[in-house]
């Protein structure tokens, strides 16, 4: 087995144990703040599968080095491909009427959907969640961006810009 196979492997290995970990994680802990198990847990995968590609004995350090490589590129292109499909999942207001919706045999009252999706508690719901994800902080009845917020409010802003997307969520 080459070396780039083997820590190709060694990589694909380590995101499923983390796939496996992260779903039992949040079925045992629904309170958990998912943002802190996808850091750890990718961390902790990085970690692993670097130890894992360096244990066969090979050759010559240089191959190891290969196999390390591989097994972190591939955990990274992972990571990088299953994060966005995650936090779309996770926080998609148009999934959620779409399940909401199946469950309902396809029909649903328009006043229900904007009681379930367009109400003060589901607003009060996302600016807790921001404060929580240390994007906000919260004084009495009025809300600042924190400086990674505000980073991430000129990022963002530049992007929709770039694309002429206007206003929307």
């Amino acid at each position: 087995m080459t070396a780039a196979l083997l820590g190709f492997l060694c990589g694909i290995f380590g995101f499923g144990i983390f796939l496996i970990a992260q779903i039992a994680i949040f079925r045992l802990c629904p309170e958990i703040k998912r943002s802190h198990v996808l850091v750890r847990g990718i961390a902790a995968t990085l970690a692993a599968s670097i130890l894992t590609a360096a244990l066969p004995q090979a050759p010559a350090y240089a191959v190891i080095v290969l196999r390390e490589t591989f097994a972190i590129m591939t955990v990274g292109c992972l990571f990088v491909l299953y994060v966005p499909f995650f936090y779309t999942v996770h926080t998609s207001l148009s999934i959620e009427s779409l399940i909401l919706l199946k469950a309902r045999g396809g029909c649903v009252p328009l006043t229900e959907l904007m009681a379930r999706f367009a109400s003060l508690e589901l607003f009060e719901a996302r600016l807790r969640t921001m404060v929580e994800s240390g994007y906000l902080i919260q004084s009495d009845e009025q809300y600042t961006l924190t400086p990674r917020a505000q980073r991430m409010a000129l990022i963002f802003g530049w992007v929709k810009s770039i694309w002429k997307l206007g206003s929307g969520g």
